[in-house]
């Protein structure tokens, strides 16, 4: 057995190792390479590694593994296969013959820990992920994690909580550091994983705001504690209209994509834009909504010598404030150099 993964760790600070772990449990003498480790919430530790084990005659084709501990690396469940089919290494031909693309990494987040690896089963390398729980009790977790409304609409938030190992007692859920005002409520209260509860956030007397808060979840009798970060924006009527700031207004030989700026309004979620031949806005040319910046460059060219007018609008939750004051601006006429060859000129 030419090549295997052990793990050690230390617990105190590297001044002494526990014994090597062998991390491959597939008792043959394939071998096994380049792992990948992470240590995710709860101390829970996840490896993934490349293994040949399927392949007994050959050790030749290969799968991707992983294994869990639940005890900080102290001991580990059996191995998990992620692929669901045996790869042979196929070697681009762009590339040295001696290279396989390396793509293998792993991180943890919302209870689990999530896998990225290459393998070419498909006849070309391609980049695959996987998960697979890493939690030791429960998680609670938000869809969606933020809410934007208008007050006062209420936010609603389903809170899902995650289930680790049979863990079954019941959880009673709550929230800390919501909007001044805001008044929750859980539909369902205590959950026994895994379940779920609708979050309510009553607006009515909340300010415009944007606000971080937490759900939390405390189980019992063993009063473990784990929460989810949640965010809530409230705006509270329609912005404000834009004030036009560049090109002035009346601007002439502006060029035939001009860049158009704006002021930026506070609480908004996007901008409008509308470019018309008339002041009345009745050809407009161009229309935009969801504008994320205060700028704005036609992506082809207006019309030479043309005058143009145009306006802005700011949303958010609760709609489309009114339009900007009007603008125009004219276009210049594209200038051409001749030369004459001839005399060099």
């Amino acid at each position: 057995d030419e090549s295997s993964v052990f793990y050690r760790r230390s617990t105190t600070q590297g001044a002494s190792w526990d014994p090597e772990i062998l991390i491959n449990d597939d008792g043959t003498t394939t071998d096994q390479w380049q792992p990948s480790l992470s240590v995710g919430a709860g101390n829970v530790v996840t490896v993934g590694y490349y293994s040949r084990q399927n392949d007994t005659g050959g050790n030749l084709m290969f799968d991707y593994y992983s294994r869990t501990s639940y005890d900080g690396g102290a001991s580990f469940q059996p191995s998990v296969r992620m692929t669901t089919t045996s790869s042979s290494v196929v070697l681009d031909a762009n590339l040295a013959t001696c290279y396989h693309g390396d793509y293998d990494t792993q991180t943890h987040g919302l209870g689990f820990a999530h896998y990225l690896w290459s393998d070419d089963h498909v006849a070309t390398p391609d980049i695959y992920t996987y998960r697979t729980p890493a939690g030791t009790d429960f998680l609670p977790v938000s869809a969606p994690a933020s809410q934007r409304v208008c007050s006062p609409t209420s936010a609603q938030y389903t809170i899902d909580l995650l289930q680790f190992q049979a863990f079954s007692e019941q959880v009673t859920l709550s929230t800390s550091g919501a909007p001044p005002g805001a008044i929750t409520s859980f539909s369902v209260n205590p959950v026994t994983p895994p379940g779920s509860s609708l979050l309510t956030v009553n607006t009515t007397a909340v300010p415009a705001s944007s606000t971080s808060f937490q759900v939390i979840g405390t189980s019992s009798p063993s009063a473990i504690v784990h929460s989810t970060q949640v965010q809530l924006t409230v705006d509270v009527g329609v912005p404000t209209a834009p004030t036009l700031v560049a090109p002035a207004d009346g601007a002439v030989e502006l060029p035939l994509k001009p860049v158009l700026s704006w002021s930026p309004i506070l609480a908004t979620t996007g901008y409008g834009l509308e470019v018309a031949t008339d002041p009345g806005f009745t050809n407009v040319v161009i229309s935009e909504t969801a504008l994320g910046d205060t700028t704005y460059q036609p992506a082809s060219n207006l019309m030479p010598d043309t005058t143009y007018y145009w306006r802005t609008t700011a949303d958010n939750s609760c709609g489309t404030s009114s339009a900007s004051a009007v603008r125009n601006f004219t276009t210049g006429i594209p200038r051409v150099l001749l030369v004459d060859d001839d005399n060099n000129d």
